[in-house]
């Protein structure tokens, strides 16, 4: 039990008023009264689930004021053109559209472009034309265990075929037939660094 300075103040006023050491006793007491004890707090505990919750809401947020897509931990952080997926591991999977046009005729991009015996790549066709929205366009498809950027020079990667403002498969650039890429109908020189999007419509041509 605590007894205040003031009381015993009191005390020592009331019953030793002659006590040689009342007045040291009593000048003690009234410093110690003057200062202000702040009881003590107990250290503060942080669950540890609560941070792991504020850090996937901070990568929420993170992703959705930058608009980057948030990489999902599996396989690392990124995932190789060159590996092969499985439909268990997929969890990103985009559809961009392709048309490539040499001297004004539509060339045919093969069915099961990035499709081996034994591998699927993450870039790759199935059946490539036919898709109602985009009959004249080849459907390519993105499909990966991690949501990170591909590319379309991933696709002439795993097609074996070579594509850049200078070479167009066999076809090579000059000055009467330029390559020329057009995304959603507006000019790109992007070329093989254009990062593929959902319902994308790239068209590359050679020629006049």
């Amino acid at each position: 039990m605590s007894v205040k300075a003031e009381n015993l103040i009191r005390h020592l006023d009331a019953n030793h008023p002659r006590d040689p050491d009342a007045p040291g006793l009593k000048a003690k007491l009234k410093a110690d009264s003057g200062r202000v004890t702040r009881p003590s707090r107990a250290p503060l505990r942080i669950n540890k689930w609560y941070l792991a919750a504020a850090g996937v809401v901070v990568l929420l947020v993170v992703g959705g004021v930058y608009g980057g897509p948030i990489l999902f931990p599996s396989q690392g952080n990124s995932f190789s053109v060159d590996g092969c997926i499985t439909d268990a591991t997929v969890i990103y999977h985009i559809h961009p559209f392709l048309k490539i046009v040499i001297n004004g005729n539509p060339q045919t991009i093969p069915d099961d472009t990035g499709i081996t015996p034994t591998c699927v790549h993450p870039v790759h066709t199935h059946q490539s034309y036919g898709d109602p929205a985009h009959p004249d366009y080849a459907k390519i498809h993105v499909e990966s265990p991690v949501a990170q950027p591909y590319k379309l020079g991933d696709f002439f990667h795993v097609w074996g075929q070579p594509f850049s403002s200078s070479q167009l498969l066999t076809y090579y650039a000059d000055s009467t037939h330029p390559i020329s890429m057009t995304v959603d109908g507006g000019a790109s020189t992007a070329y093989g660094n254009l990062a593929l999007a959902d319902g994308q419509l790239v068209v590359i041509t050679y020629g006049p």
